[in-house]
């Protein structure tokens, strides 16, 4: 039988979710302001992290080791540590919120795109801009091969966008509304393990 576990702390809506490799927990973003680190099985809030100002709302952990971002309404993102109170770094650069966040495979990059219309990609060790692209409509999903060579990026007008990262170039736009006259929106992007397979979903407008 399955047994239900109730999960109960934030006190405003909850924005995004990420679940650990390892499955033993994961972390919530929420209109309130904070993050929260949950035990999967028993439920319990471990940690409750604060450094935003405005609502916070994506959240993504880390391919390995016990690491997450947040970025929020303010525009800034943060790198946290689960067992840590306040943030390794702050990366400040887009002047609107910031609409996704995600981590490369060899976690050298972070990436995050904002509702200003750019991406972000970032250095982690050193909180800097490693490069910027300008897009026509907000994104909504990332994605980054494995030697963090090729972006792919999704956005609110259901469009996919490929870009060479090292020089800053459009390798390609593919239109995921697939004639739907009411239009689409890409909700998540997904490269497989062997980088053959690109998952793309979504929903209408």
């Amino acid at each position: 039988s399955t047994t239900k576990v109730t999960y109960i702390g934030h006190n405003s809506a909850i924005t995004s979710l990420a679940l650990n490799y390892d499955s033993f927990y994961f972390v919530s973003s929420s209109c309130d302001g904070s993050v929260r680190l949950w035990c999967v099985r028993s439920g319990t809030c471990l940690a409750v992290f604060k450094a935003h100002i405005k609502s916070v709302w994506k959240v993504t952990l880390a391919p390995k080791g016990y690491y997450f971002a947040s970025g929020g309404a303010d525009g800034l993102l943060f790198l946290w540590a689960t067992n840590k109170a306040t943030p390794l770094k702050k990366f400040a650069s887009h002047s609107s919120e910031v609409s996704c966040l995600k981590f490369s495979k060899n976690m050298i990059y972070l990436l995050s795109a904002s509702y200003d219309k750019s991406i972000i990609v970032w250095n982690i060790d050193e909180a800097t801009e490693t490069r910027k692209f300008y897009t026509e409509f907000v994104v909504l999903a990332l994605e980054i091969n494995e030697v963090g060579e090729i972006l792919i990026a999704g956005d609110s007008e259901g469009f996919v966008t490929v870009w060479n990262v090292d020089r800053a170039y459009r390798l390609n736009a593919i239109d995921f509304t697939l004639g739907n006259p009411s239009g689409s929106i890409v909700r998540g992007i997904d490269l497989s393990f062997d980088e053959s397979v690109l998952t793309v979903y979504g929903q209408n407008k």
